[in-house]
Parts: C-alpha cells; structure tokens; sequence
C-alpha cells in the first residue's frame, strides 16, 4: 500500500494536482475508522498480492491503524495549506509523507508503528508508576 501511498503523492509532488491528495484523505480515513475493507488502495494491494502471488505477512492492526491516522493528518495538512498557499508547510508535509511511504515501501519501516510502539511503552510505564 505504501508504494500506491508514494506514487499518488509523487504525482501530486509533480503535478500539483490536489486530486491526487483528494483521493488519499478518504482512504487513509477508511483505514484509520478500520473500515480498511472498503479501501480503494488497500483493494488494490491485496489484488496486487494476489496476482504476483507475493506472500502475505500479517500484522498488528493498531500500529497500522495509527499510522494511517498519521497519514491522514498529514494529506490533510497539505491539502489545507495547498490552498491557503502555504507552500513552505505544504512542501514539508508532501516531502515528510513521501519519505515516510518511501520507507515503508523500499525497506518496510513504518514510522507510524514505531511512534505507536513508543507511545504505548511509555503509557505502560507511566500507568505503573502511579
């Protein structure tokens, strides 16, 4: 999915296009509300699994969920500051998401999960310390 992630936001990077942030808030919405079922990109990947008969490497949902809140958040900064013309904050959060779907797509790092990670570790150890 990370790679779609990429290529729609190189595409945007390029064009300009709002279209192509347009179509990634719903989708990273459906996979944040874990309605992932329903996504266009998440569709798209498992047909692509399938196909190329990649295997299928399970994960837990959470991490994945907050990331894909983080992916949210993130396109709909760049789409709100792409209108206002706010380009310097629009290009750090276009280079910011770019990176973050490079990552997980060329060596699967996902940012989101280990911030996730890191949040419930230190909730665990503040919740043992009352």
């Amino acid at each position: 999915m990370a790679l779609f992630v990429l290529i729609l936001i190189g595409a945007y990077a390029v064009t300009g296009s709002l279209y192509f942030i347009a179509f990634l808030i719903p989708d990273f919405l459906l996979r944040t509300i874990n309605l992932g079922k329903y996504s266009v990109l998440g569709i798209t990947a498992d047909a692509v699994i399938k196909k190329f008969n990649i295997g299928n490497k399970p994960v837990d949902r959470g991490p994945k969920r907050f990331a894909a809140g983080t992916g949210l958040a993130f396109t709909s900064v760049i789409l709100i500051s792409a209108v206002l013309k706010l380009n310097i904050i629009t290009t750090a959060f276009t280079a910011c998401i770019a990176l973050f779907a490079l990552l997980e797509a060329w060596i699967a790092f996902c940012a989101g999960c280990y911030v996730y990670s890191f949040i419930f570790i230190v909730a665990n150890k503040l919740k043992g310390d009352k």
